[in-house]
């Protein structure tokens, strides 16, 4: 691995912690990419090259698997919604649609 792939890969690794720690609150491309001293548009492309995804799917990917442990335990989908920062139920339903070809309360 030469030095700039190891500085990129540092980069998306350290924009994946922050998605990861902002779920709530998801950042917008422009604030990922300035977290990492990057333009968005190349943020991006080095997130894909790394990542296989956008940042985008990475956070909806995230957020499917934080609102399935929650559905595991007595949360509604509802209560879930709103810890994953999702406007409401409806948005949690499309995120499952979307990712599992299913509803939440099939989980």
């Amino acid at each position: 691995m030469n030095p700039h792939d190891n500085t990129s890969y540092q980069r998306v690794a350290k924009a994946m912690l922050f998605i990861q720690n902002h779920l709530a609150e998801p950042p917008s491309l422009a604030r990922l990419a300035q977290q990492v001293h990057l333009s968005p548009y190349h943020f991006q492309r080095e997130f894909v090259r790394w990542a296989g995804i956008s940042p985008l799917q990475f956070a909806q990917a995230l957020r499917l698997i934080r609102a399935k442990a929650l559905l595991m335990q007595p949360f509604s989908v509802e209560k879930t919604s709103q810890s994953l920062g999702l406007s409401g139920g409806s948005r949690l339903h499309d995120l499952f649609l979307r990712w599992e070809a299913m509803s939440p309360g099939e989980v």
